[in-house]
């Protein structure tokens, strides 16, 4: 076993831009494998950190007229009030919007 490990470092000992391909490729293979994992974790597997997270819905306005029937968008502050004077299956309502600047 001694002289399988000796024979092997002395191998990589004399191809060295094997030896630093094989260490670079191993080095980005784990901090990839690292970086997915941490973005699975925090999005998909770890609870929102609002109490009940659970129940959070998120309402977005659409079309079914013609060329727009699968697109989606954001519901304006009226339909807000409407659905909120309507509905009595929610306890709260907010409303946001995305501030999007073009350089």
């Amino acid at each position: 076993m001694f002289s399988l490990i000796s024979y092997s470092w002395r191998s990589w000992k004399n191809a060295k831009g094997l030896a630093s391909l094989a260490i670079v490729a191993l080095a980005v293979g784990i901090g990839c494998a690292t970086a997915i994992f941490t973005v699975i974790n925090t999005v998909l597997i770890k609870p929102l950190p609002y109490s009940h997270g659970e129940r959070w819905v998120a309402l977005f306005g659409g079309s079914t007229i013609g060329a727009e029937r699968d697109r989606y968008s954001a519901l304006s502050l009226a339909d807000l009030l409407d659905y909120q004077q309507r509905t009595r299956s929610f306890d709260v309502f907010g409303w946001y919007t995305v501030l999007v600047i073009s350089i």
